[in-house]
Parts: structure tokens; C-alpha cells; sequence
């Protein structure tokens, strides 16, 4: 079952409707029918906030995801495992392999920050 919506509906709130839809049915396993309402409410709200004219732009969100997943990437790392890392976030190896020397440069100076009173 997927929610159904008038053909004029706007893009933007048919998108908004469409994944909270999605994401109730499937993860959260609520019944369709609270759902779609639930949906519904909500690109209602994005309409009452967003809307007016008002063209907004919305983020790719790289700069929140990828230290996400570079951290994951770190927390995966256990020395040995590069390639099956690139194999499993689409990466080349020298890409995890930079990755994983930044994280662990991270980790060291926030480890040794205040060693000498500082930071």
C-alpha cells in the first residue's frame, strides 16, 4: 500500500508526505491509515512553515553526514580491514585510508589536549 495524492498536489510536500509515509509503514510498522494522515499532517506543517512563496533551499546535508560516516568508518577500522571498508561505503582505498588518518589525528589531540594546562 502507498500513499495516494492528487496529481496536483505540490513536488516538495508530495516528497515530505511520501518518506514520512515510508518510514512509518516500514520501520515504525504503523497501520496505513493513521500513517497516511500522520503523512499528511506533516507536509501540512511544511506547508504552513515553508510556504508563501518563500523558495527554499534545501542542504544535501554533507557537512552532517560525512563526519558521520567518516567516524563510522573509524569506529569500523580495525587495522587490517581498508579494502573490505572501501568494498562496503563505495570507497577507494586510499580514500578510507586518508579517512582513517584524519580520524585517528582527531582522536590523539583531543586525547592529549590540557596534557600541559591547555585547551
Amino acid at each position: 500500500m502507498s500513499l495516494i495524492l492528487d496529481d496536483d498536489f505540490p513536488l516538495f510536500l508530495t516528497l515530505i508526505a511520501q518518506a514520512a509515509y515510508e518510514k512509518m509503514t516500514g520501520r515504525a510498522q504503523v497501520e496505513p491509515q493513521l500513517t497516511g494522515e500522520i503523512a499528511m499532517e506533516i507536509a501540512e506543517k511544511a506547508r504552513e512553515n515553508l510556504g508563501g512563496g518563500a523558495h527554499v533551499c534545501i542542504p544535501k546535508g554533507r557537512d552532517w553526514l560525512l563526519p558521520r560516516r567518516d567516524r563510522e568508518i573509524w569506529d569500523k577500522f580495525r587495522g587490517d580491514n581498508y579494502q573490505a571498508l572501501a568494498k562496503e561505503y563505495n570507497l577507494t582505498e586510499i580514500r578510507i585510508r586518508q579517512i582513517v588518518e584524519r580520524c585517528r589525528a582527531a582522536d590523539q589531540k583531543r586525547r592529549q589536549a590540557g596534557l600541559f594546562g591547555e585547551g
